[in-house]
C-alpha cells in the first residue's frame, strides 16, 4: 500500500510539472539582421502650387493696374499628378531586445512629375497679346531614414522618418514686343522631411517582400526676375515674383530585398 501511494504521488508530480512547462517561443527570423539591398516600384502622387505676383507699385511700372490680375493668373499653375515610380534601396538592420528592430535605409526613386502652362494671353484693357510660359518639374527623390520595427517571426511592421532631397526645376518666360525676353529659372536641390510606415515579409531565405508608404514635404521656393523695357518701353520695368508652395510627394511602393548574412 505504501509503495502504491508513493507511485501515485510520483505520477501527480510529473503531471503538475508538465502542466507548468511553457512551450518555447518560436525563434526570431534571423534574416532581419545585417545589410540588405533591393528594388521597388509603385505609384507617386505630387502636388505643388506656383503663384505669380507682379510688383506694380512704382512710378515706372509698365503694366496697368487693371491688367495685373490677369497676368498673375496666366503665370500661376497648380501641379497635381500621379505617376509610376521605380528605384532602389540599401539598408542595415539591428535586432535588439529580442524582437525590436532598429535600422537605417537609403532610398532613391525616379518619376516624371511636371506641369507646363504656356500660351498667348491678352491684356484685359487693350486685348494686346503677350506670351507667358511656366514649367515646373520634379524628376527624382532620395531619402535617408531610420526605421523602427517589431519582428513577428516572418512579418515585420515598421515606421520610418528622415530627410529627403530632390531637384526642383522651375522656368518662366515672358515676352512682349516692347520688352526684351525675360526668363526666370530655379534649378536647385531642395531638402525636406519624410515620414512613413510599412510592412515587410520574409518569404524565402535571404529574400523579403515589402510595402511602404511615404509622405514627403519639400516646403516652399521663391524666385524673382526683372522685366526691363526696350525701345518705346525704355525706362519702364516690373518685377515678376514667383512662390511655389506645398511641394509634396507621396509614394506607395512595393519592393523586394536581398539580406546578407
Amino acid at each position: 500500500m505504501k509503495h502504491k501511494c508513493l507511485y501515485i504521488l510520483l505520477i501527480l508530480t510529473s503531471q503538475c510539472s508538465n502542466a507548468g512547462t511553457i512551450s518555447p517561443q518560436p525563434p526570431v527570423y534571423s534574416q532581419w539582421r545585417n545589410l540588405y539591398i533591393g528594388g521597388n516600384i509603385g505609384s507617386v502622387w505630387g502636388n505643388a502650387r506656383s503663384k505669380l505676383k507682379i510688383a506694380n507699385d512704382s512710378a515706372d511700372s509698365y503694366f496697368l493696374p487693371a491688367n495685373v490680375s490677369g497676368i498673375s493668373s496666366s503665370g500661376s499653375l497648380n501641379m497635381s499628378k500621379a505617376q509610376l515610380a521605380g528605384g532602389a534601396q540599401i539598408g542595415y538592420n539591428l535586432l535588439i531586445k529580442s524582437r525590436l528592430l532598429l535600422g537605417l535605409e537609403l532610398s532613391y526613386d525616379y518619376f516624371d512629375f511636371d506641369k507646363i502652362k504656356g500660351n498667348t494671353f491678352y491684356y484685359t484693357t487693350s486685348n494686346t497679346p503677350y506670351y507667358l510660359t511656366t514649367t515646373a518639374s520634379i524628376k527624382q527623390m532620395g531619402t535617408l531614414r531610420p526605421r523602427i520595427g517589431f519582428s513577428f517571426n516572418r512579418f515585420m511592421p515598421f515606421i520610418t522618418g528622415g530627410v529627403a532631397a530632390t531637384k526642383f526645376n522651375f522656368n518662366q518666360t515672358f515676352s512682349e514686343p516692347p520688352f526684351s525676353l525675360v526668363t526666370t529659372r530655379f534649378n536647385k536641390i531642395k531638402y525636406g522631411w519624410s515620414l512613413g510606415t510599412g510592412i515587410e515579409y520574409a518569404c524565402f531565405k535571404n529574400i523579403s517582400l515589402k510595402m511602404d508608404y511615404l509622405y514627403t514635404n519639400f516646403g516652399s521656393t521663391s524666385t524673382a526676375s526683372n522685366l526691363v523695357g526696350t525701345g518705346i518701353a525704355t525706362g519702364f520695368s516690373n518685377i515678376l515674383k514667383n512662390k511655389t508652395s506645398n511641394v509634396i510627394v507621396q509614394n506607395l511602393l512595393f519592393g523586394i530585398n536581398y539580406h546578407f548574412g
